[in-house]
This record gives C-alpha cells, sequence and structure tokens, in this order.
C-alpha cells in the first residue's frame, strides 16, 4: 500500500495533438465572461481529446458543471508567463458516465487496481472541515487508477455530495463504533 506520498499526476505537453489549450486569464483581464469560451472549447472536443484550462484562480463553480456533463479533472496551481499564479485544470471525458450501468459500481475483478494503486491517509481526530480538505487536495494528485483508502472516526457522509459532483463513487464499512474506512475510487 502506498502513503500519502503519491508520483506526481503526469500533465500532458500542452502541444499534443489531444490537448485543447484555452488561457481564460486573457478573457478576464479583458473583462469578458470566459464561460461561454470554455463551453465551445467543450464543444468542440473529440473523442480522446482533452481540455488543458489555465485561469487565474481555481475555477470551483465549474467543477460540478464539468462533472455534469460527463468530465472528470486534475488540478494544480502553476505559474503563468508572467511569472503569477495560476490554476491549471485538465478536464477529461468520463465514459463511465454514460454508461449508467456502470457508472457507479466499484472496480471488480480486471478493474481492481492493484495494490501499488492505493493510497491511504489518516483522518481520525481531526476536524470535519479539514477532513474534507484532506481528502481532495489528496485526490487532485492521485493518478487516474488509483484508489483512496480513508481512516475515520466516524462515518463522513458530509463530503459524498462533493465527491459524487467531481466524479468519484465510495464504499463506508464500519469497523467498530469510532473506526471507519472509506473507499474512493474514480467512475470509470
Amino acid at each position: 500500500m502506498m502513503s500519502v506520498e503519491y508520483e506526481p499526476i503526469q500533465w500532458p505537453n500542452e502541444n499534443e495533438g489531444h490537448v485543447v489549450l484555452l488561457d481564460v486569464c486573457s478573457h478576464l483581464e479583458a473583462g469578458r465572461e470566459p464561460f461561454p469560451a470554455i463551453m465551445a472549447a467543450v464543444e468542440t472536443l473529440e473523442p480522446g481529446q482533452v481540455l488543458f484550462l489555465r485561469a487565474p484562480f481555481e475555477p470551483l463553480p465549474l467543477y460540478s458543471v464539468m462533472a455534469g456533463k460527463g468530465f472528470v479533472r486534475q488540478s494544480r496551481k502553476a505559474t503563468d508567463e508572467k511569472g503569477g499564479d495560476c490554476w491549471e485544470v485538465l478536464f477529461c471525458r468520463n465514459y463511465a458516465t454514460m454508461d449508467s450501468s456502470k457508472a457507479d459500481s466499484e472496480p471488480t475483478g480486471d478493474d481492481e487496481p492493484l495494490e501499488e494503486g492505493l493510497v491511504e491517509i489518516e483522518l481520525r481526530g481531526v476536524e470535519p472541515p479539514e477532513q474534507t480538505e484532506r481528502v481532495l487536495r489528496t485526490l487532485d494528485g492521485m493518478r487516474y487508477d488509483d484508489v483512496l483508502l480513508v481512516h475515520d472516526d466516524g462515518e463522513p457522509e458530509r463530503f459524498y455530495r462533493v465527491l459524487t459532483e467531481r466524479g468519484f463513487s465510495h464504499r463506508a464499512e464500519r469497523n467498530s463504533e469510532n473506526d471507519w474506512l472509506i473507499r474512493i475510487w474514480r467512475n470509470r
């Protein structure tokens, strides 16, 4: 089993043919709303292409919109060409959401991740707002097929909705009164 020190995300080169780059920093600097440009870029994506979005802030409201359109995402804080802070978000189609019979199913058989694809974090004794932040930060840095095992002292129902919106499924097992194991994986 891996600890929370996992490999960094393998980000594609923005010049690769399957990557559609959209930098909305210039839209915002010019006072234009970037949402129409983002949706136009999404409409042009061909099968196998990904949207590489660069923004001056983390586009949190966009995550649920894109999840509703069948996309999963990975995000990271980066530095723009001028040396300022920006966010880069990679949106990929979640093909499992197109087949509702597989979207909410837990991986089994050949789909079951190998032991090396497990990331484990300890949340017992951590306050709820920090728990959610730690889980989301960890998920953002995981590889696509990794599975997160969360040890908690209660069932964290408070962030199940957020997981679903971001394209993840989960299963919680109660081992004892104050010992829960929550397994979180990306919908396939």
